[in-house]
């Protein structure tokens, strides 16, 4: 419990007894702020007097709204709580909300905190006007949120000529850190790391800007599971808001990273401070308040008080600051003051105690809340310990148990390179489809039986954080994503390794010698959207460690390990480095898709395009040029589900990988490719249709019969393509259209051995030879030696060095550009009696397969 409170005691000053805390009115009725230090306040802007000077419900008024409620408010105001110990070397965070264009004096600190409505109406000069100033004030970090108020900053709101979004961009932001459902770290000069998360939302109340329906749950999963600061604009349900304008979404999230501070604003009505302890009495009112009333919620709240009574005093874990300061609140407050650090973080002089002070705030004379708070000493978050509801697992290495690899200064922190001067704060995310797939996956893998063996620390969760000491010099010279994050003044990344190795020379320390815990800490967020897979945290290190000339600890490879590597080797662009290594050190046996249907016998979709796709992805990203050949020509001819002209996105959860839409313009070369030749096959069909179906007489017999001889033989051809499903009758009739099937998984090669089936059908005796059927297997067998050109896959050298030559698309137009009526392709006699193009893969056979594949018309029989 004492490293626990190190960790997250948050109020300068104040002392773990209960006459420090009976000093203090309760919060949530009497609106007060429990401050610390400084609280400076201005003037409202004339716009919101109306607003401010609106009179608040009286105690009688609130009780006959809503008796349970009310008094289990009472009774959880006055439970018994301790604000945690503060320690002697706090850090300074100024929390303010809610200014609507006024520019109060802010009391000095080391982080500022603005949690919203910076404007009344969102306009350009508005947010210019207080970004600057701002900017202007000493704060050394500022942080800052957007609210409701501030519509030019939600993007959802722009105008259709995108005049919004200019003027968006031509905002000057200075040194400010605007979060916008994101999370940042701070590193405070002594050292410490706080990681801060913003969002500017808040449920749907009015025609604003960042708002959404009440109902949806736009907060589950979204939080770093270690955070230290969150800055909301709307609140959490059942605190600080009065008028039940707060998420309960949001209210469940608290829940699961119980951070230190939660700063926000929005409800005016809710002005004040409030501690939370996350435990039964916290539950059993907050159920009391959302469920609004009921006398059995209720007495779970009396009973949760009496058996506190019976319990030791708990040291509070949450602090909460919110509301709008109203000016018919005029209280005076006694608070707890302290020793104040400086915007360095002096810490406190030797010897010398906090002691409490009275001192006198009149509230309620601002537009906006002002809070001096401070926030105590915070290690990385493999220190966080002591949440009984939802502990955040320590970040562990990716092997598991307490690795060899570890620090041995921290725990908790992947020594990659043991002199490293930098840390990797690496949060992965995977989202519960992921989850589920890789759970039956290793149930499949064992038997259908649960694995007896317990799973290393982070595996299969939602969120796994994970610490890696990494050198800055190896990550520069082998991946241009970090080479710019830590080196271009455009990320505040740079500047906090330059100050941080800086504050270190400055001890005498060398970032190679100092622990783990004083290396400046680099926040990257990895979610599963692109990989779809779960576990990355082993193969990130995998990656690292190819990355510094190590080799890497997995063992076992497999198709799934080898696209995921490709994939964020590709994101933090270090993809020649993890090429070389896997293809000289990491071979391993890919699975065959050739021999698999599409289709299962009951006509579900089985993973072979799934398979399939990853090992043209895999191949493309790690260089070899023989998978990618075999894999692209199979996808061309086997077809993809995504390429049918009635394709409907359904599934967009399980199309969301990165192999799904194939990189470098591939998946549309590909597709491409399959059109052309299916229309080149389709010409077929539909010459000899159209040639028994016209005028011209086609039996050259001479009979009588010859006539009756051309109208059997388009009956019979009408009739085998009918059967074989190779040709679909479509009428005037709107619902004749749904007897299309979709053709886009329809095999290349199939199709061209049923029509090389077509009967040999006479109508008597004297009409010998006559029909289609000798023509169209001279042009089937001519089109499966072209089937087996080189041209029909994707040569990775070719695609990376001259596109424009080997794109069939490229080519097509250019053709089209010579000549406008388009490029014919004749199937001379000399074609046809090639005896070179008998045998697949001849010399010739890739600039004819382009010729007739990109040709815009066909002739069969231009010699008949």
């Amino acid at each position: 419990m004492e490293d626990r409170m190190r960790r997250f005691a948050t109020a300068e000053g104040w002392r773990s007894s209960q006459q420090a805390l009976s000093q203090v009115p309760p919060p949530l009725f009497h609106n007060s702020a429990q401050l610390t230090g400084h609280v400076v306040f201005g003037q409202p802007t004339s716009s919101f007097e109306q607003l401010l000077n609106r009179p608040r419900r009286s105690a009688w008024r609130e009780f006959l709204r809503a008796p349970c409620v009310f008094i289990a408010r009472q009774i959880y105001v006055c439970q018994r709580r301790v604000p945690a110990e503060p320690l002697a070397n706090p850090v300074s965070v100024v929390c303010i909300s809610d200014t609507h264009d006024s520019q109060p004096t802010v009391p000095d600190g080391h982080v500022l905190v603005h949690a919203g409505h910076l404007t009344q109406s969102g306009t350009f000069g508005e947010l210019q006007s207080t970004l600057s100033w701002l900017s202007s004030l000493p704060h050394k970090h500022k942080i800052v949120v957007g609210g409701n108020h501030d519509i030019l900053l939600d993007v959802r709101r722009d105008d259709p000529a995108g005049q919004a979004g200019s003027r968006r961009g031509q905002l000057a932001w200075g040194d400010i850190i605007y979060l916008n459902d994101e999370s940042t770290i701070v590193a405070c000069s002594n050292g410490r790391r706080l990681n801060v998360y913003g969002s500017p939302k808040s449920p749907k109340h009015g025609n604003w800007a960042f708002q959404y329906l009440r109902s949806e749950d736009v907060w589950t999963g979204k939080m770093p599971q270690d955070l230290d600061i969150l800055v909301t604009h709307g609140p959490p349900r059942a605190h600080l808001d009065l008028l039940n304008l707060g998420c309960v979404h949001l209210l469940r999230e608290l829940w699961r990273t119980q951070q230190v501070l939660h700063v926000f604003g929005h409800v005016h009505e809710g002005y004040g401070s409030d501690w939370l302890n996350f435990d039964n009495i916290q539950q059993a009112y907050e159920r009391v308040v959302i469920s609004k009333g009921g006398m059995f919620n209720l007495l779970r709240v009396v009973k949760e008080l009496i058996q506190s009574l019976f319990t030791p005093v708990k040291e509070a874990r949450c602090r909460l600051y919110g509301g709008l300061q109203n000016q018919r609140r005029r209280i005076k407050l006694a608070v707890p003051k302290a020793y104040q650090p400086t915007c360095s973080d002096t810490p406190h002089p030797p010897n010398r105690e906090p002691e409490l002070h009275a001192l006198e705030c009149h509230l309620g004379i601002t537009s906006c809340s002002v809070v001096a708070a401070s926030l105590q000493p915070l290690r990385s978050s493999h220190h966080r310990q002591g949440r009984p509801s939802m502990p955040a697992p320590p970040s562990l290495p990716a092997g598991g148990d307490a690795p060899e690899s570890s620090g041995k200064d921290d725990p908790g922190v992947v020594e990659v390179a043991e002199d490293g001067d930098v840390v990797l704060d690496v949060t992965f995310e995977t989202s519960p489809e992921t989850l589920k797939k890789s759970r039956q996956a290793a149930l499949a893998a064992n038997g259908g039986k649960l694995n007896p063996q317990p799973s290393p620390p982070g595996a299969l969760k939602p969120t796994v954080k994970v610490a890696y000491r990494v050198s800055v010099a190896v990550l520069k010279r082998h991946s241009q994503y970090f080479s710019n994050l830590v080196s271009s003044p455009r990320f505040r990344e740079a500047k906090l390794i330059d100050d941080t190795h800086k504050m270190l020379a400055a001890r005498g320390v060398k970032p190679a010698d100092a622990d783990a815990r004083d290396l400046p800490f680099i926040a990257i967020v990895d979610d599963d959207q692109a990989t779809q897979a779960a576990g990355r945290e082993h193969i990130f290190e995998d990656m690292l460690l190819i990355a510094h000339q190590k080799p890497p600890k997995t063992a076992k490879v497999d198709l799934s390990y080898a696209v995921t590597i490709a994939i964020l080797a590709d994101r933090f662009d270090c993809v020649g480095t993890v090429a070389r290594s896997l293809n000289k050190e990491l071979k391993f046996k890919w699975p065959l898709t050739n021999n698999r249907p599409f289709f299962d016998d009951r006509g579900r979709m089985t993973d072979v395009e799934n398979v399939l796709r990853q090992k043209i992805l895999s191949s493309w990203l790690l260089g070899q040029p023989m998978r990618l050949q075999q894999s692209t020509r199979e996808l061309v001819i086997r077809g993809s589900s995504l390429w049918g002209a009635f394709h409907d996105d359904v599934e967009a959860n399980t199309t969301a990988a990165a192999w799904w839409n194939l990189p470098e313009g591939i998946e549309q070369e590909l597709r491409y490719r399959r059109e052309c030749i299916l229309d080149a096959i389709a010409s077929i069909q539909r010459h000899f249709l159209d040639l028994y179906a016209s005028r011209e007489r086609q039996c050259k017999l001479g009979y009588d019969t010859s006539t009756a001889c051309d109208a059997f033989q388009l009956g019979q051809l009408l009739k085998f393509l009918r059967s074989k499903e190779l040709l679909f009758l479509v009428d005037y009739s709107p619902a004749s259209l749904d007897a299309v099937p979709d053709t886009s998984q329809v095999d290349i090669e199939d199709l061209v051995a049923n029509l090389k089936q077509c009967p040999n059908y006479q109508v008597d005796k004297h009409h010998t030879n006559c029909g289609p059927h000798l023509r169209i297997k001279a042009i089937m067998d001519y089109l499966r030696t072209m089937l087996s050109a080189n041209v029909i896959w994707i040569s990775h050298s070719d695609w990376k060095k001259r596109r424009a030559e080997v794109s069939w698309e490229a080519v097509k137009k250019s053709n089209r550009a010579r000549d406008e009526s388009g490029r014919a392709f004749a199937f001379t006699r000399a074609i046809a009696n090639d005896q070179r193009l008998r045998y697949e893969g001849v010399l010739h056979a890739d600039r004819m397969a382009m010729s007739l594949f990109t040709a815009d018309t066909w002739d069969w029989t231009p010699e008949a």
